[in-house]
């Protein structure tokens, strides 16, 4: 019915949309990091904003997983295509490595700044 390589593409495809649904969910997580950090400014409860600050942590590092299937993904496509795509595939590759080295900065800052209103904005 298909060829390897078409069902590959498929089953590649569908693991990608779980993660463009865990990369939702991680947006709505940042949506209630944001809501504990106005409780924490109406209310100036610590517990608040130390939510806030764990719940962006959990979303940074779950990027960065999401990130690194991406990036490896992308190693592997430039690797493997035809030396005419090649200066285009890298420019994908760097990309990815630009992504991961902005969560990584961010993961950095949201472990380091205590006094930061808002979500990390990954």
């Amino acid at each position: 019915m298909y060829d390897d390589k078409i069902l590959k593409d498929i089953n590649r495809l569908r693991f990608e949309d779980i993660i463009w649904i865990i990369f939702a969910l991680i947006s709505l997580l940042n949506v209630l990091g944001d809501e504990e950090e106005i409780l924490y400014l109406e209310y100036e409860d610590e517990t608040e904003k130390s939510k806030a600050k764990n719940i962006f942590l959990i979303t940074i590092i779950i990027t960065i997983f999401i990130y690194l299937y991406f990036i490896t993904r992308n190693y592997f496509a430039y690797t493997n295509c035809k030396e005419e795509e090649k200066s285009l595939y890298f420019i994908k590759f760097l990309g990815s490595t630009l992504l991961i080295s902005g969560a990584l900065c961010l993961l950095y800052f949201q472990i380091h700044e205590d006094d930061f209103t808002g979500s990390p904005a990954i």
